[in-house]
């Protein structure tokens, strides 16, 4: 069978691997927009579900990322003047391009064939003669569009879910390694601010900054470069930053964005399968976006491995899906959610604050 992937990043890369890993005479190409060199975020999250299920696919990959990762062991949340610790609330994160990295240099061990600088869509893969097509194209999917349109035109329900939060955010970096992961919530004349701070490597953190509808317009953001609101974020978060610099990768007022929960119906039709954002996205207050798209592209290579028709595969890849992104899912829409009532808890003491912080995707 003949592979060809629409996007190179963590989704593409990992079914890349795990194809492989399950049967090394696989042709697998995959077609990259952007150069190899772009760093298109900070740090991630890793789940120890993840990291179990990548330690049985490759132990040489799994390796290789917790060679490169760190790790916390409790939780701050600063609130109202006061600290709060949650103890017991080990983490691992590592840099996304690190992580990219190690995924890049096993595939290409293992023959795939990657493609940078390359532009090309479902069609053009199609004609060039691909057996299946992988759409792992990120959050603002083509692939997943083509999936819907394709649908419609068969006459199956195909409307996709997708469900915004009321706050925006912009996702920055810094110059500090954080001791553990922080929450830090500000309040402004206009209304609540807040960061999701955790260190990625010995020297850099991820800063994730949240916001209230009143307190982004209020306080201008979205209307400048970033480099503009970043200067307005480092007096705001004075006391957690001290002498660090916040980092960004773009200085595009665009950066700031309402987060989109995407939930598709389908994740396939025809030889076209999606996986990653492509497929489905989970707020990040849960972290728990790279476990959907690495345990997503194991159950696909899995499916095809196991099944002689494609079909067939495909229908078993998007049957066992379900639950397991359904679940990841409720998790964090109910967390986006609470954030989205930030204002109501942090009217409530420390001690409130913090059951009802552990408690949030629950609901």
């Amino acid at each position: 069978m003949k592979t060809g992937c629409i996007g190179g990043g963590i989704a593409a890369l990992y079914f890349a691997i795990a194809r492989k890993r399950l049967d090394p005479s696989q042709e697998i190409d995959i077609f990259e927009r952007d150069a190899v060199d772009r760093n298109s975020g900070w740090g991630i999250i890793l789940k120890d579900p993840m990291l179990e299920a990548m330690r049985k696919m490759d132990a040489p990959s799994h390796a290789a990322v917790l060679a490169n990762c760190v790790s916390w062991e409790e939780i701050e949340i600063h609130v109202g003047g006061k600290q709060g610790i949650l103890p017991g609330q080990t983490g691992r994160s590592i840099g996304r391009h690190a992580f990219v990295e190690v995924l890049r240099q096993r595939a290409q061990e293992l023959g795939v064939v990657l493609h940078y600088g390359s532009e090309t869509s479902p069609e053009a893969l199609a004609d060039a003669g691909y057996d299946l097509l992988l759409g792992a194209d990120g959050i603002k999917s083509r692939c997943r569009e083509q999936a819907q349109e394709h649908d419609r035109i068969a006459s199956i329900p195909a409307e996709i879910h997708i469900e915004r939060s009321n706050n925006r955010f912009v996702w920055l970096g810094c110059n500090v390694a954080f001791r553990n992961m922080v929450f830090d919530f500000q309040e402004t004349p206009y209304g609540m601010i807040w960061v999701h701070a955790y260190p990625f490597s010995q020297d850099k953190s991820t800063f994730v900054v949240e916001c209230e509808p009143a307190t982004f317009a209020g306080l201008g953001f979205g209307q400048h470069k970033v480099s503009r609101d970043v200067e307005v974020l480092k007096r705001i978060f004075a006391r957690l930053l001290g002498s660090a610099e916040l980092l960004w990768l773009d200085d595009n007022q665009w950066q700031w964005r309402q987060f989109e929960q995407i939930a598709s119906p389908s994740l396939h039709n025809d030889k076209l399968a999606l996986v990653g954002d492509a497929a489905h996205t989970a707020h990040f207050s849960i972290g728990s976006g790279t476990r959907l798209a690495v345990e997503g592209a194991i159950a696909l290579a899995h499916s095809i491995a196991s099944h002689d028709q494609l079909d067939a595969a495909m229908q078993h890849y998007a049957s066992k899906r379900v639950r397991p992104v359904q679940a990841i899912q409720a998790q964090a829409l109910n967390s986006m959610r609470w954030f989205d009532r930030i204002g109501d808890h942090c009217k409530l003491s420390i001690d409130q604050f913090l059951r009802a912080f552990m408690l949030r995707s629950a609901g």
